[in-house]
């Protein structure tokens, strides 16, 4: 018997409101939360195991320096906006082996990165910071798009970021909120920006069909447009004064011989 998921659209994405004067930490910030059916999210966040269990998932083990190293990036992003980031549960990273370039989290601090992600792109550690911290808060928070879901006992990768996708009006203000997340935990806010670049720059590695396009480009330029207005000028990391940690450095060599 073949077993399949149907998944069908059933509401808009959340209504998630900008912060007061759209900057999260100028002031007390308004409405932050994206669904409160609480049923909900538990029903997505149990769709990890589903997929964790599938037979065309397959993970790497990481010893616990590694899985350390990961959780203590968490820490200090959660650590650092506690105006925003409450209510969290403890992270599980999962390194997906698989060749295709991927990231995705569910809630309950449930994260999903693949080997080729890792191996291909992650050249620093601030792109790896700008991955998390954008996945933190989704995660955190809730900000997913509410679909009925349909368990049929397997779940493919496609399927898992096609239920994970959210609207590029929701992904754009995912952005600005990532940034300040980002600002506040003293890691380098301008990665965000050199992560949405290396996906545009790389189309068909992170958008096969290249359906979302446009929308990838727009991200972009909106994205931009919000670094100006916030005083930033450099599109790009500044090397000089990134100093990845030996914790790094370790956690790459060992993706690397996998």
């Amino acid at each position: 018997m073949i077993r399949f998921w149907v998944i069908f659209l059933f509401f808009s994405c959340a209504k998630i409101p900008l912060f007061k004067g759209d900057t999260p930490f100028s002031g007390q910030l308004k409405s932050f939360k994206a669904f409160e059916n609480k049923d909900y999210l538990d029903h997505l966040a149990s769709l990890g195991p589903v997929y964790l269990s599938s037979q065309s998932t397959e993970t790497l083990l990481l010893p616990k320096a590694h899985t350390k190293y990961l959780n203590d990036i968490f820490k200090k992003i959660v650590s650092n906006n506690e105006q925003i980031l409450t209510g969290y549960e403890k992270p599980n990273f999962h390194i997906i082996k698989s060749k295709r370039p991927f990231y995705f989290s569910l809630p309950n601090s449930q994260f999903f990165l693949s080997l080729g992600l890792l191996k291909k792109y992650m050249k620093n550690e601030q792109l790896l910071n700008a991955v998390i911290a954008s996945e933190v808060l989704r995660s955190v928070k809730g900000i997913y798009e509410k679909k009925i879901i349909i368990p049929k006992g397997f779940l493919l990768t496609q399927q898992m970021l096609g239920i994970v996708k959210i609207p590029s009006s929701v992904k754009y203000n995912l952005n600005k909120w990532s940034f300040y997340v980002l600002k506040r935990a003293d890691m380098d806010p301008i990665a965000l920006l050199n992560w949405i670049q290396i996906q545009n720059k790389n189309v068909l590695d992170f958008n096969p069909d290249q359906g979302g396009m446009r929308d990838q480009t727009r991200e972009e330029f909106l994205f931009k447009n919000f670094l100006v207005k916030e005083g930033f000028q450099d599109e790009s990391i500044n090397e000089e004064r990134i100093r990845p940690s030996k914790e790094f450095y370790r956690f790459l060599s060992f993706i690397r011989r996998h």
